[in-house]
């Protein structure tokens, strides 16, 4: 579309005063651990943006080109509080025209689709509210109201929606019309990049990031742009804050890696887990650095100092650490009920500097339980893409979407859109982790290219699905340094199925298609003991790679069970006897007769 030149104007209802909030400052001292200074930021203005499901308080975009070019001048003239050496005060003594180096750009997308495209592109950052707000911290939502007045709601959002029809769907869940709103996505877009002439976008301003400015003749030095960026920032904001700069900058005298842990408390084990791979943001306005946590939970990034550092911490707070549950690499998120957006929370995070005692301050920050679940959902997701090697991992086109929802219900997978929808609201985490590997299940059994979904008898699908769950939700917790006390035991969401009956109908006890077919192939229980209803099971030690082999490529009851039986007998390639899988397989064969 055409582009213009605007000011971004917003149509929103200011809130009345509300509570203060205190924010941590950096500390001014060096060579004392945890000194630090109380800012307080008034909350005044705060507003509930409900298409990111976020609060959020107007803050200046600091890194607009007229902010820098206005501070520049003002150097120039003598009218800085920064301090200068004769060399550096040197460089600030002509007019000199600064140039963007990127854009904010207001982009429209029309289809999740163009969502992801966007999402995915490496060299441009992406914000989910305006580049002149802030999101709230856990602890400042915490003080406003928790009902959401339409008199402090922001009102701006783009004018496209998607509507799905949910056909096909697994576990129950919706069967009609669900529409979701599409978000505007707020972007940084590099200056020599070409401008998206596909998608709706509107560019709201210049940009001048330091970091992706050149030391030249014809600019300013690796240390004058430190200096300028400080004071830009300070006058923008009205207060000093850390300058964060991408892991490869190496612009100023000194640099140095600052560190921290993200975890979260897991209430089946009893205790502090890692959040690995999960995607980290530091924000001030249209100034946008990302990083992750590693498979431990830990992080770090460069942190621009003006004199040697010391070791100390350093405080970032003011709405500035962004906590983002989506894959960094752009191939999944977890989103809310009504949005196609990333789940995000905001907090003010301590990190600390090399030579601090590992475990003496409030470094290790561990994210508060939210009703959506999304700490535990997320943990799923990353160890079925990431961790597992068992099962393929496919994405639908784009990525996988996975909707947390914040009330009680039954998560199910639809294969009409390939969304998962996670219902966690009052389960334990080991209940979410598994409901969430039981959804994957089936979008993996879906995409394969052998018989999807559409194709597969029920009792199949559902039955292989409660495998995933069992056996990833096993390994999964065995790797946090879990034990089984005994055989038939399930932390998950009971995927084993250990109390499937041939007789049962979701009557008698609720399991139904919710078979244990496959898991009964690999675990070393037999439920059958002195139960007559239930499975004879003495077969065990069937490789997952051989349930993945029979479960993908069957779609009838007759198809499965001929091939159950070839690993039947002796010698290699065989897994039970004859006897052994005639004795088992009569519970299954009874309750499809009766009930297929």
């Amino acid at each position: 579309m055409k582009t213009k030149f605007i000011c971004l104007s917003v149509m929103l209802l200011l809130a009345g005063c509300i509570q203060d909030t205190e924010l941590i400052e950096p500390s001014n001292e060096t060579g004392s651990f945890g000194a630090s200074e109380i800012h307080t930021r008034s909350l005044d203005g705060v507003v509930y943006n409900a298409v990111t499901d976020v609060w959020m308080i107007p803050q200046p975009d600091p890194y607009t080109l007229d902010n820098f070019q206005k501070t520049y001048d003002n150097i120039v003239a003598n009218k800085s509080s920064e301090t200068f050496t004769e060399a550096l005060a040197a460089e600030f003594v002509a007019e000199k025209k600064l140039k963007p180096t990127h854009y904010a750009l207001r982009i429209y997308p029309k289809s999740e689709d163009e969502q992801w495209k966007v999402e995915t592109m490496e060299d441009v950052n992406v914000a989910y509210i305006p580049f002149n707000y802030a999101q709230l911290t856990h602890e400042e939502v915490e003080k406003v109201t928790k009902t959401k007045p339409a008199a402090n709601t922001f009102t701006e959002k783009s004018p496209y929606t998607v509507t799905h029809n949910y056909t096909d769907v697994t576990d129950g869940g919706p069967t009609g019309p669900v529409t979701y709103q599409l978000p505007i996505l707020y972007t940084v877009w590099p200056v020599d990049k070409p401008l998206p002439d596909e998608l709706e976008y509107v560019i709201d301003y210049e940009v001048f990031l330091p970091s992706f400015q050149q030391e030249s003749a014809e600019y300013l030095s690796l240390d004058a742009l430190r200096v300028l960026e400080n004071e830009a920032v300070t006058v923008a904001l009205g207060y000093a804050v850390p300058i964060l700069v991408p892991a490869t900058a190496t612009r100023a005298p000194y640099y140095v890696t600052a560190y921290g842990t993200m975890n979260c408390y897991d209430n089946v084990l009893g205790q502090i887990v890692p959040m690995p791979n999960l995607k980290l943001q530091y924000q001030r306005g249209s100034n946008i650095v990302n990083f992750q946590t590693d498979s431990n939970g830990g992080y770090s990034y460069t942190i621009s100092e003006s004199s040697p550092p010391s070791p100390s911490l350093i405080a970032i707070g003011h709405s500035a650490f962004n906590i983002i549950f989506q894959d960094p690499a752009g191939k999944w998120k977890i989103t809310t009920p009504n949005s196609t957006n990333p789940y995000t929370f905001t907090t003010d995070i301590m990190l600390a500097l090399p030579g601090v005692p590992a475990g003496s301050y409030d470094n290790e920050y561990v994210l508060p339980a939210n009703s959506y679940n999304v700490n535990e959902i997320h943990r799923a997701v990353n160890y079925f893409y990431r961790n597992q090697t068992v099962f393929p991992k496919y994405y639908p086109s784009g990525g996988t979407r996975i909707i947390a929802h914040d009330v009680s219900g039954r998560s199910n997978y639809s294969s009409s859109n390939h969304y998962i929808n996670i219902y966690g609201y009052g389960r334990t985490s080991g209940d979410v982790v598994g409901s969430a590997l039981h959804e994957l299940g089936h979008l993996v059994h879906d995409l394969n290219d052998q018989y999807p979904l559409y194709y597969t008898h029920t009792f199949l699908y559902e039955s292989f699905a409660c495998y995933a769950s069992w056996y990833l939700g096993h390994e999964y917790y065995k790797s946090l340094g879990w034990v089984s006390p005994y055989p038939s035991y399930d932390i998950t969401t009971r995927n084993a199925r250990q109390a499937w009956e041939k007789i049962d109908a979701m009557g008698n006890t609720g399991q139904g298609e919710y078979s244990p077919l496959f898991v009964d192939l690999t675990d070393n229980y037999n439920q059958g003991t002195n139960n007559t209803y239930r499975p004879n099971d003495n077969i065990q030690g069937v490789l997952p790679s051989v349930v993945w082999s029979i479960a993908s490529t069957s779609y009838t009851w007759t198809q499965c069970r001929a091939k159950l039986l070839s690993y039947a007998g002796t010698g290699t390639g065989k897994y039970y006897t004859t006897a052994q899988f005639n004795e088992w397989i009569a519970a299954f064969d009874n309750w499809v007769n009766l009930y297929y």
